[in-house]
């Protein structure tokens, strides 16, 4: 999957590593050379399905300002953790990574038999989240951009899934011209 910067170019490299015995590795390189990674030996099927969840969401909604495009700029794995040494994290960020633990709880729900969430569940728990602690998201999510996740999603988890033990999937992010 890509998304399209205002000049076409990939912006990021994602290299997801299935590696043996379960473990994953996820390795972002940024367009000028440098890189930040994370290793998953513990958990690591979901932290694959969260990092390919991150890019359908990212992508289909056009984000910038969320996970991949704060790493484009420069920002690293441990930077959206405490102590937080860039700061709170960015009310973007925030929305993107509350869509996607919406999602991560929808894919274990279909584990066991539940149903796709629809955009008004979707954005009611997103609201909901947000205004616990006193902000609003940003917008809500369409039904036909929920369709578009959902679809996304599924094409790359298809490809986690096909992807060997001990070879790597390799996808590409660019930040979306608005």
């Amino acid at each position: 999957m890509r998304a399209s910067s205002a000049d076409g170019s990939a912006r990021l490299t994602l290299r997801l590593k299935r590696k043996h015995g379960g473990a994953s590795a996820l390795t972002l390189e940024r367009a000028d050379g440098t890189t930040t990674w994370q290793r998953q030996e513990r958990h690591a099927e979901f932290f694959a399905h969260h990092d390919l969840t991150h890019l359908a969401v990212e992508t289909t909604l056009a984000l910038d300002g969320a996970f991949y495009g704060l790493v484009v700029s420069g920002w690293e794995f441990d930077d959206f953790s405490p102590p937080y040494p860039r700061g709170p994290i960015p009310r973007e960020a925030l929305w993107a990574e509350t869509i996607v633990g919406m999602l991560d709880a929808e894919r274990a729900s279909r584990a066991a038999g539940g149903d796709l969430l629809d955009a008004d569940a979707l954005n009611a728990q997103v609201r909901s989240k947000f205004e616990a602690s006193g902000a609003e998201p940003p917008r809500a999510v369409t039904a036909a951009e929920l369709a578009a996740i959902h679809a996304a999603r599924a094409t790359l988890f298809d490809r986690w899934w096909t992807t060997p033990e001990g070879e790597t999937l390799t996808l590409e992010f660019a930040p979306v011209a608005r």
